[in-house]
């Protein structure tokens, strides 16, 4: 299955406002049906000090959430954008997967950075997420920056069969791998990507971990 991805090497600051007209603009000029990546925290913004974590208001990251998955559905396209997001008085540093159509998936970084632990909560899950592409049914893992480095991560994303095991953000420029199994047909042995390293893997998460988006 071939898989058209655009990657959204965009600037990210701290005003929801500006990164929002950012992705919609991108978005907009996205083929119908490809998939595009931005960087983590495209939305909300983000830097190594969390400078602007505090001025942060849920109110408008939620209304910023909900202009893009609409955008999402207008253009036809599968988004992956990062956030800080607000959860029961915390903040996670999340990937969120936009569908055009069906509910959002959100994955909240496991291993967190040096300078995010303290300030954000940790997530405490690995699943993975369906995107009904024009080709076919893809099952990706979402992983953050630094995340890349834990084998241990790549095991659980690994097991019982993801077709993308690293669909990846990073911050500044985003990093986004289409990797599938060695062998597997009609795919490659390594990853079709933008920045970042090259990544080999297989499959998911048992069952009850799954998560199925975008409907048809």
């Amino acid at each position: 299955m071939q898989v058209a991805v655009a990657v959204a090497q965009v600037p990210v600051c701290w005003s929801v406002r500006k990164n929002v007209e950012t992705v919609l603009e991108v978005i907009g000029a996205a083929e119908v049906g490809s998939l595009v990546v931005f960087p983590e925290a495209a939305l909300s913004g983000y830097d190594d000090d969390l400078s602007g974590l505090d001025e942060l208001r849920p109110d408008e990251l939620a209304g910023a959430r909900e202009e893009v998955a609409q955008a999402a559905g207008r253009a036809g396209v599968h988004v992956v954008c990062g956030s800080l997001l607000p959860e029961d008085g915390q903040w996670y540093n999340a990937g969120i997967y936009f569908p055009p159509a069906g509910e959002s998936f959100v994955y909240r970084k496991v291993n967190l950075a040096g300078h995010e632990r303290g300030r954000l909560a940790a997530g405490s899950a690995l699943p993975t997420v369906v995107m009904r592409l024009p080709g076919g049914d893809m099952r990706a893992g979402l992983q953050l920056c630094r995340e890349i480095r834990f084998p241990e991560q790549w095991a659980a994303l690994a097991r019982p069969g993801a077709d993308v095991p690293d669909l990846r953000a990073e911050p500044g420029a985003a990093a986004g791998s289409v990797a599938r199994p060695p062998g597997q047909p009609g795919g490659r042995d390594a990853a079709v990507r933008a920045g970042g390293q090259r990544r080999r893997g297989s499959a998911a998460l048992p069952d009850d971990d799954r998560v199925t988006a975008g409907g048809r």
